[in-house]
């Protein structure tokens, strides 16, 4: 007959996840040693033609006095949580606890980081978490059914960083950006790009004139390149194309779309042969080599549509001036002999005789028509001044 199973043998089931959990991937039993639930050798029942177990041989088995038979199987009813006491009584533990059973008695305690808050644990109650501030362990300290809540850093880990993710930082002279390694520490990422020669300060730099850098360095500071005139800053790749006979947008083209009619920069969208000019007095447009001119338009100045042998406003005779009679003719207006006009420096209405011009109107130099001054510098000297003892010509007779 077998040995029976030590006594101090005890069957824990623990019921409930670890620490809090509802995973039931954490169920876990609490192992026993290997003999503890040896049974007694029984003889295999027979089976008759139809399949049926011969119940003669379950009648017939017998158990060591310290096992008890419990249907097909001899168990120890003292250890045997199934079985605990008697046949088919299974100690069936609540959430939270472990179930045994000693001496055919079920027992019942809670597992860790659970507590007995209602008294029932003895009747298979439920055990209740036991409430701790959270900690970044991978567990629910609090119970609130979230784990490591606030805790957790950027990059996943339990550790404080200095920093977050994509901030900038330097790397001797260059900066660069914080990045995760591993889930606790961060690392300065720097990137060495191609700058291009921009000394127009466009924005675009020469191909082929480049460096490999982390940062800027002098004239090498922009990152395209397709500058075709480096030192036109209204000259690069997509610029706005400007007639000025230059190829402002880099693609090999002058002034294209932007020129006139006469492929001049007048800015008029019209087209040679349009009519121009006044609708009495049409014209057509027409090209002057690369300028746009209209011509047959014979508006004159005076708003007519013959020609005028004069201009308006330009001098006729000695001291007159061409103005419009009427829209298609002009008169000399005002015409008159030239007169001499003298320099006066003194200001005192009459000028130095050796100081004169023939002309039809004053000007800045020869400001007066009366000569005769015998002192241009002396402002109470002049023809027909009050005569005082002084000995000087006060009146310049």
């Amino acid at each position: 007959m077998p040995k029976s199973p030590a006594l101090w043998a005890i069957a824990l089931v623990l019921t409930t996840a670890l620490a809090c959990s509802n995973d039931i991937s954490s169920l876990q039993t609490i192992p026993v040693p290997n003999d503890a639930f040896d049974q007694p050798d029984v003889d295999t029942p027979e089976v008759n033609d139809e399949g049926d177990v011969q119940q003669d041989a379950f009648d017939d088995m017998e158990c060591s006095p310290d096992l008890l038979q419990c249907g097909q199987q001899c168990v120890n009813t003292q250890l045997n949580i199934q079985h605990c006491g008697q046949c088919d009584n299974d100690c069936l533990p609540g959430a939270g606890s472990l179930a045994g059973c000693v001496d055919g008695q079920c027992s019942f305690v809670c597992a860790e980081g659970f507590e007995d808050l209602d008294g029932d644990l003895a009747q298979g109650g439920d055990c209740e978490c036991e409430v701790a501030q959270e900690i970044c362990d991978g567990v629910d300290n609090d119970c609130d059914e979230n784990i490591d809540e606030g805790l957790i850093n950027d990059c996943g880990g339990c550790q404080p960083l200095e920093g977050a993710p994509g901030d900038i930082c330097e790397q001797g002279p260059c900066l660069g950006e914080l990045v995760c390694s591993g889930t606790d520490a961060l690392i300065c990422m720097t990137t060495f790009r191609t700058y291009h020669k921009d000394e127009d300060g466009d924005g675009q730099g020469e191909d082929g004139n480049t460096i490999e850098s982390c940062i800027p360095q002098g004239f090498f500071r922009a990152l395209e390149g397709g500058d075709c005139d480096d030192n036109d800053p209204n000259t690069y790749t997509g610029a706005e194309e400007i007639c000025d006979g230059k190829d402002n947008d880099c693609n090999d083209q002058r002034d294209e779309g932007v020129t006139d009619a006469c492929g001049g920069c007048s800015g008029s969208d019209a087209s040679e042969g349009d009519v121009c000019g006044e609708a009495d007095c049409p014209g057509t447009v027409a090209c002057d080599g690369i300028t746009l001119t209209c011509r047959g338009d014979n508006v004159n100045a005076c708003g007519g549509c013959d020609l005028l042998l004069n201009q308006p406003n330009t001098p006729c005779g000695e001291c007159g001036i061409y103005q419009c009679d009427g829209l298609n003719a002009v008169v000399c207006s005002n015409d008159s002999e030239q007169q001499r006009f003298y320099a006066d420096s003194d200001t005192d209405g009459f000028g130095d005789e050796g100081q004169s011009s023939l002309q039809c109107a004053p000007d800045e130099t020869f400001v007066t028509t009366q000569g005769g001054d015998c002192n241009d510098n002396n402002l109470a000297i002049f023809p027909g001044a009050t005569e005082v003892c002084d000995n000087v010509d006060n009146n310049c007779n």
